[in-house]
């Protein structure tokens, strides 16, 4: 069974593009209970949903990229006991396309990152990496197959906690990945086949990272007084920008609760950042915004974007629209660079439980390539 669901289209949203970028032609969400939904760019408050799935796990994010032919697929992870993945196929729009992968290992998975890039050798599949917790140790997956087939990536000699959930991973497009836990960033220049660690951030959890692309910054967000970020550029992840409070005329941006990966979501575009927090609490959402170019972060601001009775969960940009979900099923967006968000969708209804867990549209990694 399908259901629909209409919204607000404020005006501006359909068509164009921004500097270099082609945007998406489709939206796609996750959500509780298996939930899909998906809607055109042309119109981003027509939604159709269904699940893919039996309706019995939650997906804590989606990604979207391709498969062994080179065309684009999406991948949800599961939150349950069956180390379970789901894998699109090239029709989003068909129930029946999904199906299960299993993960190496016979234990509960939680996943929090899926994300694909571009492989430095060319090849069609590209590289999908998955970043989470298997029972109580930080794990990274690795797929060069579009999905089908997956490779844990043996981070226990360089993790000092391995209790502690990877939140994210984050890739340049042409084979460098990094991802953040705890007081270390860990980066990879082989197409995510091994990881080295950084020096130790000093008082600081790491709980987020981004790449933007446009002028090859490294970004990362973590915990310190507060939730900061620093930025560096590409050709030197030793030497990193002062440290800047998330914060503004908005207020300051929440840090990232326990018990959700403590994750901090960071969309990136044209040198431009967005930033919010998976908070754990019911209490005003604020999401940043800055200019960041190598180990430069200037005009930081902050917006306050959702109800008293909601939380943010997921963002992502195509480079031209920016677009936020919320636990409440709201859809939020921006076309104005993160500056400003309009809610077009207002608890999404159909089925479920209503959170929204995840968001993305169908571009690959690098934008505007």
């Amino acid at each position: 069974m399908t259901y629909k669901y209409r919204g607000t289209q404020p005006s501006g949203l359909n068509g164009g593009g921004g500097s270099g970028a082609t945007p998406a032609t489709r939206w796609v969400l996750a959500g509780s209970n298996e939930e899909i939904w998906y809607a055109a760019n042309s119109d981003q408050t027509d939604w159709t949903g269904y699940e893919h799935a039996g309706g019995n796990s939650n997906g804590f994010t989606i990604g979207f990229g391709k498969n062994s032919s080179g065309d684009g697929i999406y991948i949800v992870p599961m939150n349950n006991t069956n180390n379970e993945i789901r894998v699109s196929g090239t029709d989003v729009t068909s129930t029946a396309t999904w199906t299960s992968v299993n993960l190496p290992g016979a234990a509960t998975i939680q996943l929090f990152a899926m994300v694909w890039g571009a492989a430095s050798n060319g090849a069609t599949a590209g590289v999908w990496l998955a970043g989470g917790k298997l029972d109580t140790e930080a794990k990274i997956y690795r797929s060069t197959d579009g999905g089908a087939n997956w490779t844990g990536i043996d981070i226990s000699s360089i993790v000092p906690d391995t209790s502690e959930a990877i939140p994210t991973i984050a890739s340049d497009g042409s084979g460098k990945w990094a991802f953040v836990q705890d007081q270390y960033l860990y980066y990879s220049t082989d197409d995510g086949q091994s990881f080295a660690r950084s020096t130790p951030f000093s008082s600081t959890r790491l709980n987020g990272i981004a790449y933007n692309e446009s002028n090859s910054t490294w970004v990362i967000a973590y915990t310190n007084s507060g939730l900061k970020v620093r930025s560096a550029a590409a050709s030197d992840l030793t030497t990193w920008s002062s440290e800047t409070a998330v914060t503004g005329t908005g207020g300051a941006v929440q840090v990232p609760a326990s018990g959700l990966g403590r994750r901090t979501r960071i969309a990136a575009y044209n040198g431009r950042i967005a930033i919010v927090s998976a908070i754990g609490s019911s209490t005003n959402t604020r999401l940043g915004f800055a200019d960041v170019n190598g180990t430069t972060i200037s005009n930081m601001d902050s917006v306050a974007i959702t109800n008293a009775s909601d939380v943010s969960k997921d963002m992502f940009t195509d480079g031209t629209t920016w677009m936020l979900v919320t636990r409440g099923a709201d859809v939020w967006t921006s076309t104005d660079n993160a500056e400003t968000w309009t809610k077009i969708v207002d608890g999404i209804s159909g089925f479920g439980n209503g959170a929204l867990q995840g968001v993305t549209g169908d571009v690959f990694l690098p934008i505007g390539s």
